[in-house]
């Protein structure tokens, strides 16, 4: 089975959702999981609650991918634009970030600290998200979703982000973890760690 069927499948089998299921008797349903045999929803997608079936927990699953992917469709635009309060809201409070560099591993305030003067100067950076080349997966329960994207950048060229999305009791999919990294073609990659030991 793959990774996308058995998240589908899992997902048919808990319902998952904030506070209940709407639309049907809540009793059946406590901190969003069935409690009473019998409860006829399985998956909870941005509210709305689908049958437990197959088809609906694909239509929930294919909904939370959706709006992870247009979270991170934002997050793009937004550092291109340099709108810094916009840009690290797309981010959760303890998320974070790891740059190309070795030294890059900051939390929300550290990465704050580096962006601010470049977005103050309203200069941002972009990388573009290479069309086809981005894959989402929705864990079991719906309120967690990893990824990996390509991406374009003048200087740099392809790029690779992986992460971790989570979504809050609001409903609303933000970042827990951004990884942003180059991949190395296996032809130079001894000659790249060479030079990377060298310190050059």
């Amino acid at each position: 089975m793959s990774l996308r069927g058995f998240a589908a499948a899992c997902a048919a089998a808990v319902f998952v959702g904030l506070g209940g299921c709407a639309g049907h008797d809540r009793g059946c349903c406590v901190n969003g999981r069935a409690e009473r045999a019998g409860c006829a929803h399985a998956f909870c997608g941005g509210g709305t609650c689908a049958p437990a079936d197959g088809a609906g927990a694909t239509q929930a699953l294919d909904a939370a991918r959706a709006a992870c992917s247009a979270r991170l469709d934002d997050l793009h635009r937004l550092a291109a634009e340099a709108k810094f309060d916009e840009y690290f809201a797309c981010y959760t409070p303890e998320a974070t970030f790891m740059g190309t560099d070795a030294t890059e591993r900051w939390s929300v305030d550290e990465f704050k600290a580096y962006a601010r003067p470049h977005f103050d100067a309203e200069k941002g950076w972009t990388y573009t998200p290479i069309e086809g080349r981005r894959f989402i997966e929705v864990a079991p329960g719906g309120m967690v979703a990893w990824f990996d994207e390509a991406l374009l950048n003048a200087k740099l060229g392809e790029c690779r982000g992986t992460g971790v999305l989570t979504r809050g009791a609001d409903g609303a999919w933000r970042i827990a973890h951004y990884n942003l990294t180059m991949p190395v073609p296996n032809g130079i990659i001894e000659s790249v760690a060479d030079r990377i030991r060298a310190g050059s």
